[in-house]
């Protein structure tokens, strides 16, 4: 979907980001909300699946997890999901739900993925072992583990050349044609550069270190979907804002994490 809107200079736009905490709200709305640790363990595994923090929300507080994943294929009340997971649908998101239930409790699931030699590589193929859990969102996967349940996830190496976004959003940075073919070696050199140019900011939610490849692999995605005109500033803040609101006379816990949505107000 385009939007009207003005397009800002890349430095503001990155700005932008860190300073409102639109580069990644849910891990903010997820480490302020004091939240038992199993039902984080169920909100995380449903926002896996459909990337959307409403449904996650309700489905985490229901007593029979995997029904109410199901529930949101019924018709005309399916469930939201978010842009990067409309695929999970039909028969391929009905049977990655069996293929999680098969394996156990939701709990069960997540404690697996991180159980384990703690580096990114290996946390992504435990992820991508569940159907439908691609490169992509094994990615997230390590990233939520790291700055939401501050596990000590080892990212060095990580090779982002094998993931578009972040390569096309760094052809943007460097040409200003997100289909311009770059090397690895061009896509590294954009992340050190990226590092140097925002090393005033710390890195979101906690604020604990430096920035590093996990936000400037956001920022790059970001950035490309900013200049193409499907990103205008605070985009996530509001949808999120928007996609709580739908859900909160059906679940409470909606109604606890738009408390602690950042600038949360602004957008109510």
């Amino acid at each position: 979907m385009s939007y009207t809107y003005d397009r800002v200079p890349w430095l503001e736009f990155a700005s932008n980001l860190l300073q409102t905490f639109d580069l990644d709200p849910i891990y903010v709305i997820l480490t302020e909300t004091d939240m038992p640790e199993d039902m984080l363990k169920r909100w995380m595994l449903a926002y896996w699946c459909y990337y959307a923090a409403g449904p996650a929300s309700y489905i985490a507080e229901q007593p029979d997890f995997y029904t109410a994943m199901r529930e949101g294929f019924s018709g005309e009340g399916q469930y939201s999901r978010g842009h990067e997971r409309r695929h999970f649908r039909g028969q391929a998101g009905w049977d990655a739900i069996a293929y999680l239930e098969a394996f156990g409790s939701p709990e069960h699931v997540v404690d697996y993925i991180y159980t384990g030699p703690l580096d990114y590589q290996s946390v992504a193929n435990r992820a991508m072992k569940f159907k439908l859990f691609g490169p992509w969102i094994a990615w997230k996967i390590a990233d939520m583990g790291e700055r939401v349940l501050c596990m000590d996830i080892d990212f060095y190496n990580t090779n982002l050349y094998i993931y578009k976004d972040p390569v096309q959003g760094a052809a943007l940075y460097l040409y200003g044609d997100y289909q311009q073919s770059i090397s690895q070696a061009d896509l590294n050199d954009v992340i050190e550069d990226i590092l140097v140019r925002l090393k005033g900011f710390a890195a979101p939610p906690f604020l604990d270190r430096p920035l590093a490849v996990n936000e400037v692999e956001t920022v790059l995605c970001k950035w490309k979907s900013h200049v193409r005109g499907s990103y205008p500033l605070n985009y996530d803040l509001k949808e999120i804002c928007e996609g709580l609101k739908e859900w909160l006379h059906d679940s409470q816990l909606a109604g606890e994490l738009l408390k602690h949505l950042p600038n949360g107000r602004r957008y109510q």
